[in-house]
């Protein structure tokens, strides 16, 4: 969709900051600052349309993903049926080129000629459902309780240690255990909360899908969910991986090489997750275990192999997704099945005889046997058999037998089969 108008949006806590530009080469442009509330939005979409004459639906709005700042904006913009693009603030810095100062109003014409430079990769920007954003409220609230209780615990056991007989340090470490037991309450509490929004929503059917992947618990599959708004957010597993900072990337240039290494630009929290799904894996999954123990054998360094088993937890996750069939590691793609090729059946196989020039002698039927097709016994088909037959035959075993070194050729007779003439040495 053409789009011929571009505001630039630049957010903080209670403002946002606004730039109008119809060419990136503009000169002359219009800016203003409005109350990043609802009020706010009002009076931006009404300074927009007395600025310009172009229509609501080529207008495009573009901003940076700053989580909470953004939200409110983007919703309501949604909510009018306009175009907004919400892009990584790292990715738009680094489009924008060299630049030596910096402010709001500076940033905010920047990002509105990024997204005329960079129109092409343009995503409409769509609010997650009901469901993943009260999931994703509930991860983060309980991400930071676990954070306060693991300060809490930490400073509690090295206060206790360094001043063991002191009376404060003793009313400091058993308040600390108090406020931590009340915490881990509250997490579980949480946790339970997370587990019933999940299990009453869409999302159900991914979250028993991954959970199902042996060494990824609940806590990393509410987490998948929440961060890739319930798999819908990329397209292949290289793109999460890349995501979740497993991805190896080429690190070279001219005549150094440092082979391939994994980026720092990642999700932290993701990463740090599946880090300790992987060791997990390794000790409970039999396969990643016999991986594990046979890359370490090999000399390969043990992050190395931690991060490629988490790459494998994340194929199998996205798999498993992807499929909609609960993983098993006895699991057999039907589709990849091969099929052999039938032998020709009319074709005879032919024996190597260790003689080159002696033909091999099968297992000959029984002379007194008849045949059902003829009615006769094999002696009495050798015998009907014409003189001159017989004779050529006779001629051609014994110039066979004659050439063959170390045997005399009068000392061989002939015996006639259904299947031809075989020389047997006397």
């Amino acid at each position: 969709m053409k789009k011929k108008l571009f505001i630039g949006i630049d957010f903080s806590k209670s403002k946002f900051d606004a730039t109008i530009l119809e060419k990136a080469e503009q000169t002359s442009y219009d800016q203003e600052k409005f109350t990043n509330d609802e009020e706010g939005y009002k009076a931006l979409l009404k300074w927009v349309g007395e600025q310009s004459s172009i229509k609501r639906s080529d207008w495009l709005f573009c901003g940076e993903q700053t989580g909470l700042y953004s939200r409110g904006l983007s919703h309501f913009l949604y909510g009018k049926r306009l175009s907004m693009w919400l892009d990584n603030p790292l990715q738009i810095k680094k489009c924008s080129g060299i630049k030596r100062g910096h402010d709001d109003r500076i940033d905010s014409h920047n990002i509105a000629q990024y997204a005329i430079r960079y129109i092409d990769k343009y995503v409409a920007w769509k609010p997650a459902s009901k469901e993943v954003e009260t999931l994703q409220l509930l991860h983060s609230y309980r991400d930071r309780l676990v954070r306060v209780k693991v300060s809490l615990s930490n400073a509690a056991t090295e206060i206790r240690r360094a001043i063991s007989r002191g009376k404060t340090s003793r009313f400091v470490f058993e308040d600390s255990n108090v406020e931590i037991r009340h915490l881990e309450k509250k997490i579980d509490s949480i946790e339970a909360q997370m587990t019933r929004t999940v299990m009453q929503s869409e999302m159900r059917e991914n979250y028993e899908l991954v959970c199902s992947v042996k060494g990824v618990g609940p806590i990393t599959a509410i987490a998948l969910l929440v961060h890739t708004n319930n798999f819908t957010s990329f397209e292949n597993v290289r793109q999460l991986s890349t995501y979740c900072g497993c991805a190896p990337f080429p690190d070279s240039s001219g005549t150094v090489d440092r082979g391939n290494r994994i980026s720092k630009l990642a999700n932290k929290e993701l990463k740090v997750l599946l880090t300790s799904c992987a060791r997990s894996a390794v000790v409970h999954d039999k396969v990643l275990t016999a991986y594990y123990d046979r890359k370490i054998a090999e000399g390969k360094k043990e992050r190395v192999v931690i991060n490629n088993v988490r790459n494998k937890l994340l194929h199998r996750i996205f798999a498993v997704v992807n499929s909609k069939i609960p993983y098993s590691a006895d699991y057999i793609n039907t589709l990849e099945k091969t099929v052999p090729c039938p032998a020709n059946t009319l074709e005879k196989p032919v024996p190597s005889p260790a003689n080159p020039l002696e033909k091999p002698v099968p297992s000959p039927a029984n002379p007194l046997s008849r045949s059902e097709t003829t009615g006769k016994t094999a002696n009495e088909m050798q015998t009907n058999r014409p003189l001159v037959e017989r004779t050529v035959n006779k001629d051609l075993a014994f110039g066979a037998k004659q050439s063959l070194k170390g045997l005399p050729g009068r000392g061989a007779k002939t015996v006639s089969t259904d299947s031809g003439m075989h020389l047997h040495p006397v």
